[in-house]
């Protein structure tokens, strides 16, 4: 494990063996811990933003989720970006859960960004069988009554996408203690999971977005020389 910092943000960095090890313990040890995918747009986003800061760095593992990311990190080889292309520790840890029926949950913020994570599962794995299926709540009382509905399931495994705002509000520091599950895998609403060619409109958002993440990482590093 390294530990970076990009934007004045501290990840911590693992190599695919560590983080597939250090997830088998997970599964293991009785309490909920965050494998958070980061891509550029979400540092960007966190660089003016305390909250998301320390929601980045309070996470158990960080995992880049776009190329320019790696290589900011500092990582460039090929099993790497091929790791990081084929999404290959969410496609293990679906097999994981698949050969040994795992209950598993899936959340997102609304029934279509619900129904593109299911898709995009069972495409990685066409075995998996998804226990319950949940939209991230925004009211307290919701949140409580859908930490319950997870207890009830005891899930190994949950697999959260959206902004990090509804996240948090589910799994933030007054939260997490109470869910019970073991390993909770977080990504951006903006990453692209499934390998599938993006709409005109996505992909000029995410060029926007690695423009500015390459033009405010490297302003940053020389500033911090």
């Amino acid at each position: 494990m390294k530990k970076i910092s990009v934007l004045g943000i501290d990840l911590k960095i693992y190599t695919m063996r560590e983080i597939l090890n250090k997830t088998e313990n997970y599964l293991k040890n009785g309490t909920l811990n965050v494998v958070m995918y980061i891509n550029s747009s979400l540092l960007v986003k966190a660089e003016g933003n305390p909250l998301l800061k320390d929601y980045i760095e309070k996470a158990d593992i960080t995992l880049p989720g776009d190329a320019e990311l790696m290589k900011k990190c500092g990582i460039t080889s090929w099993n790497a970006m091929h790791d990081l292309e084929e999404r290959n520790f969410l496609r293990e840890m679906l097999s994981r859960s698949s050969h040994r029926d795992y209950p598993m949950v899936i959340l997102a913020e609304d029934e279509e960004e619900l129904q593109k994570l299911h898709d995009d599962v069972i495409k990685m794995r066409s075995d998996i069988q998804v226990t319950a299926e949940y939209l991230l709540p925004e009211e307290e009382e919701e949140i409580i009554t859908l930490i319950n509905q997870i207890n009830d399931i005891t899930p190994k495994i949950i697999i959260i996408k959206g902004d990090y705002e509804l996240i948090y509000k589910l799994i933030g520091e007054q939260q997490i203690q109470f869910i019970n599950a073991e390993v909770a895998i977080i990504m951006p609403k903006d990453m692209n999971i499934s390998g599938k060619a993006e709409g005109f409109i996505k992909r000029m958002r995410h060029k926007l977005y690695r423009k500015m993440f390459i033009r405010k990482a490297n302003r940053y590093d020389n500033e911090n020389k």
